[in-house]
């Protein structure tokens, strides 16, 4: 659950236990990290002389720096908020607006998170960490193989339902935000690794296909930025994309400007979006060209600066962000793309460079650094009783078999549930957290107080009906409204049902407790036409006491509104306890749909169980 403050000890319990598996997934992760450091600092350590005087492979190279991402993107994916936030913040408005196929992959992949939440975050960040390291380790073993072949799958499936295919089959898909999607790209460098030899890197031809494939990503970009279908020459389209990066939590300096091009972009829509078109298809056009590379690389490199900024914010700010989106993986195909071509333009430049780099080591070898290095690379070979191969090997057997333990088995036994469930049914299980079933069942406490109408009501008057029990303050703004609107869809939910049915709120608010208050609230969210609706309130000392009895938390700060929990009860026609949820209040109408959906779901449940 992990949103109320005084849960029972039962509950605390639950939380402790989602708490203690993201601490083991986080140990994992260090112990992975620590495994692949002293490899890549070794791999830096032969490139004194810098990126493209490199001595390795160019496909090798290429390989380590796709397994980078992968890794650098598992570590996003183990943010603290990522169990509760991806499936709202990510995977759900990447479903918006997507064609019923995808909407129904989408949906699959949705219940599947929603039924293991933590475990199934758990397993993304192992497999995303784990592709990262054998990549970056595995060279040209089979290792590296099995991490390509399985950053094909894996990419295509996130691909699919996290990016929603990079929204190209929506209105107002933009390379500044990030379409086709970065991990389409994770992808084909994947295919590109397995079907082309060192070669065919080192000679320049993979090189031409990496510049090609960049330039076609900024071609389509600058078309579809210029179909006004699109609509970006209306400024509240493409004022939006910006809005978009700037409301993601971030420093002021960086946020500033970013606002300032939002403002521009809606007061001068046509002028601007035909400047960043321009931009996009230059860039494209001087990529595509197969000229001045050096110019081109330079160049382009500063447009994806502006476009990862403005557009991107950088794809990881927030919080939520799950890779840093399609602008640095552009730069590295346009980078590695240049050092292929570079070195495969004659063999007189190819050996200028081996006899510059075979000096640079010469040179290495005599001074400090390379005195300073040597002890460490020894350190590292002497470990006692095992080798940093093995140390890996240990690694990915670990990684595995977490990943079976934690989701396979859970995930086969619910695999038919999350195929039969619809969509909207999850999206409050992710963010309340589910119905917790209170143990035991044990009385509802009774209470009395003056419902709206200024009669004494007793909760135990309701005995015989199924209540659902809540606390809200008849003068919030924000999430209370949210909440009651939540109930007057569950009532259109059980409108067969709604003679067996009470909503009750307590008020949550200690110094609004008169009538006038609680009957505004009614009548502003339109809850004076709910059947079988109580809003109880009372004096102070009243209304704390029942806080009490039921966990419920009131905190007034010095300024704004009073913060409280907002837990929903569900209580049986017996009177007893059976399910407890913290909702949120957050806005929304497909949030509050799957809200309403859920209380019904359980209070029909009950209603039928008498």
């Amino acid at each position: 659950m992990g949103q109320a403050y005084n849960f029972p000890s039962a509950y605390l319990t639950r939380l402790l236990s989602s708490r203690l598996e993201i601490s083991v997934l986080l140990g994992l992760v260090v112990v992975g990290a620590l495994m692949a450091i002293p490899a890549i600092r070794n791999y830096f350590a032969k490139s004194q002389t810098g990126f493209l005087l490199y001595s390795g492979s160019t496909k090798i190279l290429f390989q380590k720096i796709l397994g980078l991402f992968w890794f650098l993107d598992g570590l996003l994916q183990a943010q603290p908020s990522m169990p509760r936030e991806f499936i709202p913040m990510v995977v759900e408005p990447a479903m918006s607006g997507q064609p019923q196929w995808l909407e129904k992959l989408g949906n699959l992949g949705i219940n599947m998170w929603t039924l293991h939440t933590v475990s199934t975050d758990a397993t993304t960040v192992i497999i995303q960490v784990l592709i990262g390291v054998m990549l970056i380790v595995g060279n040209e073993t089979a290792m590296a193989k099995i991490g390509l072949n399985l950053s094909i799958i894996w990419g295509l499936i996130i691909w699919a339902i996290a990016e929603g295919m990079g929204s190209i089959f929506v209105t107002g898909a933009s390379i500044l935000s990030g379409a086709p999607g970065a991990v389409l790209l994770y992808v084909i460098a994947a295919v590109l690794l397995l079907r082309m030899d060192k070669n065919k890197f080192d000679s320049g031809a993979a090189g031409k296909v990496l510049w090609n494939i960049t330039g076609g990503v900024f071609l389509l970009g600058a078309l579809v930025q210029l179909l006004p279908a699109e609509g970006f020459f209306r400024g509240s389209n493409l004022s939006a994309l910006f809005q978009n990066a700037a409301s993601n939590p971030q420093p002021l300096f960086l946020k500033g400007p970013i606002d300032w091009l939002a403002s521009i972009s809606a007061s001068y829509p046509t002028a601007l979006n035909l400047i960043i078109s321009g931009l996009i298809l230059v860039s494209a056009l001087g990529i595509l060209s197969n000229r001045n590379r050096r110019f081109w690389l330079y160049f382009v490199s500063g447009v994806l600066v502006l476009i990862w900024w403005f557009g991107m914010d950088f794809g990881a700010v927030g919080g939520v962000g799950t890779d840093f989106n399609l602008a640095p993986v552009l730069f590295a195909y346009l980078l590695v793309g240049y050092r292929s071509i570079v070195f495969g333009v004659s063999q007189v430049d190819y050996s200028i460079t081996e006899s510059v780099l075979h000096e640079s080591r010469e040179d290495l070898k005599t001074s400090k650094l390379g005195e300073t290095q040597k002890p460490l690379s020894k350190t590292l070979s002497n470990v006692p009783g095992i080798s940093f191969n093995k140390l890996v090997s240990i690694w990915l057997v670990m990684s595995l078999a977490v990943a079976t333990i934690w989701i396979v088995m859970p995930d086969v036994g619910s695999f038919s549930q999350a195929v039969s469930t619809p969509q909207v049914e999850t999206a409050a299980l992710v963010d309340s957290g589910g119905l917790a079933q209170v143990p035991g069942n044990p009385l509802a406490p009774n209470f009395t107080l003056l419902n709206q109408y200024g009669t004494k009501t007793s909760l135990s008057s309701f005995r015989g009906k199924v209540v659902i029990l809540s606390f809200l303050d008849p003068v919030c703004y924000e999430t209370c409204p949210v909440v009651a609107e939540e109930f007057v869809q569950t009532a259109k939910l059980l409108q067969k049902k709604l003679s067996k049915l009470e909503f009750v709120a307590v008020n949550a608010n200690p110094y609004f407790t008169n009538l006038a208050s609680v009957n505004a609230f009614d009548g502003e969210h339109g809850l004076t036409n709910l059947p079988n609706w109580e809003f109880l309130t009372g004096s102070a000392e009243q209304l704390q006491k029942v806080w009490a009895q039921y966990g419920a938390v009131t905190e007034v700060p010095q300024v704004g509104m009073i913060a409280h929990s907002l837990l929903v009860y569900m209580i049986t026609a017996a009177g007893r306890e059976a399910v407890l949820t913290q909702a949120t209040g957050r806005p929304g109408l497909n949030l509050e749909l799957s809200y309403a959906q859920m209380f019904a779901n359980e209070a029909g449940r009950l209603v039928g169980r008498g």
